[in-house]
């Protein structure tokens, strides 16, 4: 596990490697950022806002998403996995926000997570994003990179990857995830090298994701 010294050190060598990581995902407000994180499980940044943008056209608002017809909906994301499915959350979120929160999408973890199709990560991304609240977003990527540096123990589950996240790193929420996330979706490949290897106790690679020219995850090179 790292010492506060070298945690300091991986924060501060993060930011300069990465000084404009932010969230990729397209949206203009909280209700669009809810329906685009929604639509990206299992499918990158980049391939959500290539759909996202004929999708708030055609409903660009809470209500008249609710109002739209789940076929619809699907015809506008069928390029994303699982569209389906994905389309009936999509319709049953935006119906749930109107008619339990006066159109309003709710700014705490309960009322989130309460939504179809939203579950604890998803509620971590709208809460960081759209309402600046101290929350990490813990998949695959930030769980492996987080216990690669040695930040979190090997043997962490995703719940006490986050805590331990949001315990030693809270100043830094969303560093690690705007670097295995958004930044992967600018480059074709990423590699935490230079200061960072000598954490890992690897001189290869941390976490390379290769993405093909739709956005889908090609392979893993680690």
């Amino acid at each position: 596990m790292l010492t506060r010294a070298q945690l300091t050190e991986v924060s501060d060598t993060m930011r300069r490697m990465f000084p404009d990581a932010h969230c990729e995902l397209t949206h203009r407000n909280p209700f669009e950022l809810v329906v685009a994180v929604a639509l990206s499980a299992q499918a990158t940044d980049a391939l959500v806002n290539k759909v996202t943008p004929g999708l708030f056209e055609a409903y660009p608002s809470v209500e008249s998403m609710a109002a739209a017809d789940v076929a619809d909906i699907e015809a506008l994301i069928k390029r994303i996995g699982l569209y389906r499915n994905k389309a009936k959350n999509v319709k049953a979120l935006s119906m749930q926000i109107v008619e339990r929160h006066d159109g309003i999408v709710p700014s705490d973890r309960e009322s989130l997570e309460a939504l179809p199709g939203v579950g604890r990560k998803t509620a971590n991304v709208v809460l960081s994003v759209a309402f600046h609240e101290p929350a990490f977003a813990v998949d695959t990527h930030v769980e492996r990179v987080s216990k690669r540096l040695g930040i979190c123990r090997w043997k962490d589950n995703v719940r006490q990857v986050e805590d331990t996240l949001m315990k030693k790193i809270i100043a830094a929420t969303c560093l690690i995830g705007a670097i295995t996330l958004p930044a992967l979706t600018q480059a074709r490949e990423v590699t935490l090298t230079t200061q960072l290897k000598d954490y890992s106790g690897n001189d290869a690679y941390l976490a390379i994701y290769v993405t093909d020219a739709n956005g889908q995850y090609q392979k893993t090179l680690w």
